[in-house]
């Protein structure tokens, strides 16, 4: 016979406060541009039992291309950093919900290429970076874990790409951002 009042501890992901995070991330960031996969590394710190800090880095990766025109094309490429703080929920269990909120900074840099006669122009823009999130961290074994999220984001002031003076795509109004990472403890 089972005993009910007992709750089964299934693994945790994590020993340690701090954990690392290597993955991959998909951000749709204009209407008028393809997605971006970047890869993405993280650091967390629980902070308290149901609070954790994270630093999340990501960039380097594939570079969307705005449609063409008779004034060329352009390619666009993202790097972006955030500060999030993040509930979490199920302590000690397999798997745990989260959400959270961050800020940071979004860097667009764009290489244009006309068509003549029309010139090419490079550029890059800042932009502060709004975050909300909602994941879930599944433990695969004592020392890894698996998180799926997504998060939604919001740049100002907003980058543009502009082809011979029209907006040919408006970034980060909104943003969407899913990832995909494993999980270690440090």
């Amino acid at each position: 016979m089972r005993d009910s009042s007992r709750k089964r501890r299934l693994p945790q992901a994590k020993d340690s406060a701090v954990s690392l995070e290597l993955g991959v991330s998909l951000l749709e960031a204009s209407r008028s541009l393809g997605p971006a996969y970047l890869p993405l590394g993280r650091l967390r710190a629980e902070l308290t039992a149901w609070l954790e800090g994270r630093l999340t880095v990501a960039g380097f990766g594939t570079r969307p291309q705005v449609p063409q025109s008779t004034a060329g094309t352009a390619t666009v490429d993202y790097t972006m950093g955030l500060v999030e703080l993040r509930a979490t929920f199920r302590q000690g269990r397999t798997v745990r919900p989260a959400v959270g909120v961050g800020g940071g900074v979004l860097l667009v840099r764009v290489a244009g290429e006309g068509t003549p006669p029309y010139k090419g122009r490079d550029g890059h823009a800042w932009a502060g970076l709004f975050d909300v999130s909602a994941g879930l961290t599944i433990a695969l074994a004592r020392r890894l874990a698996i998180a799926l999220e997504a998060h939604g984001q919001v740049a100002a002031p907003y980058p543009t790409v502009q082809l011979d003076g029209d907006e040919a795509a408006r970034i980060g109004r909104p943003a969407l951002l899913a990832s995909l990472t494993l999980v270690t403890p440090l």
